[in-house]
């Protein structure tokens, strides 16, 4: 034979781990070959004839690998808005405790309880939601799907308020 009579040699799929100890699966195009393989997507068993092989052992069914890819997954969309909400509730806080609107409260305190209420009142209500929210905002994040720019705000915003607490606890230490 000749080099050029030769065909290339196909590679099988390795079993997909779903797939593990369930031999009566079914192709779902084709049902009476066996499913070699479970989409990275939807997990619909797919034989070797179906399967849209990509690097890094991607493999998708047909109806996957052809519909346009989702930029904002449920999921990224929860993320988002709880990231918001964090970013709404500490901006909120810090503006109420710095912005004086707290002076009755502390007005009849001595300093040593000004100064242990000022901290807890800073950390729970403004350090704690913005570091829950860049958690969320992080979280929603996806460097292969793209980032809308309102994915994008969120987390910039709450490392924002903690970049304005690490400064003011900066100064802080110095004030004395």
């Amino acid at each position: 034979m000749s080099e050029a009579s030769k065909s290339p040699e196909v590679q099988p799929l390795t079993p997909s781990p779903e797939l593990e100890g369930n031999p009566v699966l079914a192709c779902r195009s084709h049902p009476s070959v066996k499913a070699e393989a479970a989409c990275k997507h939807c997990d619909a068993p797919i034989c070797n004839t179906c399967a849209f092989t990509y690097p890094n052992g991607l493999v998708l069914c047909p109806s996957c690998a052809s519909a346009k890819p989702e930029v904002m997954t449920p999921k990224r969309i929860q993320g988002r808005r709880m990231s918001y909400i964090m970013a709404w509730i500490a901006t909120f806080f810090f503006i109420v405790i710095f912005g004086g609107y707290t002076a009755p409260l502390f007005d009849t305190m001595t300093e040593d309880e000004y100064e242990t209420l000022a901290g807890f009142l800073i950390i729970f209500l403004v350090l704690a939601p913005a570091v829950a929210g860049l958690s969320f905002g992080i979280g929603s994040l996806n460097k292969r799907r793209g980032n809308p720019v309102s994915i994008l705000v969120p987390p910039i915003w709450n490392g924002i308020l903690i970049g304005m607490f690490v400064l003011l606890t900066i100064i802080g230490l110095f004030a004395y």
